[in-house]
Formats: C-alpha cells, sequence, structure tokens
C-alpha cells in the first residue's frame, strides 16, 4: 500500500520542522510527502526550501483555513488508491508498520491508535481508535471519537466527500464519520503518529464543542 503524507502550516516554522525531521527519518519507498503553506512570513518559505530531499511537491498560497488548505491537497498527484494521511505541522511520524488486522486488508479508509503527548519530552500516552456504533451529540464530542492523525483514507473516497468548511472545526470529525457510516473501513491498534496536544481542537475545545 502506498501513503501519502499531507502537512498543512501556517507561520508555525518550528513545529513543521519537528514533522520534517520526523518524515526524513521515517518516510519509506511506498509513502509520498506533501506540503501545503498558506504564505508563512517567519521561516517557513526558507526551511521548505531546503527541505526538497523529502518533500515530494508543495503548494504555497493564501486559503481560508486549515480545511480549505487540506482539500488542496487533490492538487497533487496523487494516486487513487494511495491512503492520505494528514499530518499536523508539530506532530510526528511514527516507523511502525501497519498491523495485519483482517478488518483493514481490503479497506478504503483505516482508524488507527495514536500517542498523544503535551510536549517532545513527554513520554506520550497510546490512544486506541475509539469508533461508537452510533452517533449522537452525547458520542460525538471533541477529542473523544476520532482523530486525523489515526485516519488513513484513499483518495478516492476523500474526493467524494473532502473537508465541509461549513462545519468550522469539526470539518474532520464529520469527514471521519461520514467514511464510518459509508465505506469500507478497518480498525487497528498500531500507531503512525505522536499528537500533540496544542493543535486548533484543543487549544478551542469550547469552539469545537
Amino acid at each position: 500500500m502506498h501513503i501519502s503524507i499531507i502537512t498543512v502550516c501556517y507561520n508555525d516554522v518550528e513545529a513543521l520542522g519537528r514533522t520534517i525531521n520526523s518524515v526524513r527519518k521515517n518516510k519509506t519507498e511506498f509513502m509520498s510527502f506533501y506540503v501545503i503553506d498558506g504564505n508563512s512570513t517567519d521561516g517557513t518559505f526558507e526551511l521548505l526550501s531546503v527541505s526538497s530531499d523529502v518533500i515530494d511537491d508543495l503548494i504555497v498560497e493564501n486559503d481560508l483555513g486549515l480545511y480549505d488548505a487540506m482539500n488542496k491537497c487533490t492538487r497533487f498527484k496523487i494516486q487513487m488508491e494511495s491512503f492520505l494521511f494528514f499530518l499536523n505541522a508539530g506532530d510526528e511520524l511514527l516507523p511502525q508498520i501497519l498491523g495485519a488486522n483482517e478488518s483493514s486488508k481490503d479497506a478504503d479508509v483505516l482508524y488507527l491508535s495514536v500517542v498523544q503527548k503535551l510536549h517532545p519530552l513527554d513520554r506520550g500516552k497510546e490512544v486506541k481508535s475509539y469508533l461508537p456504533d452510533y452517533l449522537n451529540e452525547k458520542s460525538f464530542m471533541p477529542k473523544s471519537v476520532f482523530r486525523h492523525q489515526g485516519f488513513l483514507v484513499k483518495m478516492k473516497i476523500f474526493n467524494k466527500y473532502k473537508y465541509d468548511l461549513s462545519v468550522g472545526q469539526q470539518a474532520d470529525g464529520l469527514l471521519m464519520s461520514l467514511c464510518q457510516q459509508n465505506e469500507s473501513y478497518g480498525v487497528d491498534d498500531v500507531t503512525k503518529a505522536n499528537f500533540y496536544l496544542d493543535g486548533m481542537s484543543n487549544t478551542n475545545y469550547l469552539e469545537s464543542l
């Protein structure tokens, strides 16, 4: 299987450097790495310029926010059967390979575990995917259902939905729940990313809620 790693960034050069270094360390021949930058002014472009050894392609232009930027991944030349893996600027790619759960073998969507961390020196806590049988206001709570660092979706499926900009910070939760309800999916306990608790949905919890 092939994985296309997508990282979106804006004026966060230090965090982006951490992500690029992790991809440089753990990228394999079955992975591609794409970066989408919203015209940063903090030295990000200079970092991207010296990272062509690991970045396969990039887009640098203004956007309408995080999920608008993430939707731009469809402009890259990514194969329809490749799994998209959205890795935040600051989060880190881990070296583990995908597991061998039967539900994962032929799935178009995968839900994996993540390692949740507060800071780089934190040992972290493994958090497994939790997919409720029925989604409602109680089960669909921010930080309790899906984490997109543990979400892999084939490009052909992402093209059907994309991120819905009208629902704000729950665009990723909506996409992942639609895929659970409507597409073939697998769940695996393997971890592919360190997930840091300083992202948008955590620092703006009430708005996400």
